[in-house]
């Protein structure tokens, strides 16, 4: 059951837990401007919380330096689902954003877990993968990654110029 929806123009945010399913259309802003974590973890009944992420939804995830920037964990799985607000069929992917700080300071190397659950799945099996949106600063490489740990978005810093990533 879902506990709440975030439709495409609306946005949750901030820092603390849900302890419900959570479905996303719109924008998903752990630290609501500001640097969180945002778990998604049912303490009481110890339930596995889902957040399923839609096409085109996206996660802001804002970075300061290697000790302070937003996550997203999960006790649950993310999960997929292709239908889009509209309930169409769509080939869109969920999107992480990748957004610095105003006075962000970074080195090369600074790897940041900014997505964590114990796993990842879909609805109808669809592929897919997070569509990432780089900030116009720095070289980065993301790996999602699914092992027995669960899943995990990592970002890390490989240069500290520019490496033309950015953009939407």
């Amino acid at each position: 059951t879902t506990g709440a929806f975030v439709m495409k123009n609306g946005i949750l945010g901030g820092t603390g837990n849900i302890a419900s399913q959570t479905d996303v259309y719109g924008v998903l802003q752990p630290g609501d401007n500001g640097i969180g974590t945002l778990t998604f973890e049912d303490y009481v009944k110890g339930n596995a919380t889902t957040l399923i992420v839609r096409p085109a939804s996206r996660i802001e995830c804002e970075i300061k330096s290697q000790a302070e920037y937003d996550k997203v964990v999960v006790a649950g799985t993310v999960t997929y689902n292709h239908l889009n607000q509209e309930l169409e069929v769509s080939d869109k992917m969920p999107r992480l954003q990748i957004v610095l700080a105003k006075d962000a300071s970074l080195n090369v190397g600074d790897e940041f877990v900014l997505v964590s659950a114990k796993g990842k799945s879909s609805y109808a099996d669809a592929e897919w993968a997070m569509d990432v949106i780089y900030p116009n600063a720095y070289t980065w490489e993301v790996k999602e990654i699914e092992d027995a740990e669960g899943y995990r978005v990592v970002a890390k810093v490989t240069s500290l110029e520019y490496g033309g990533q950015g953009g939407d």
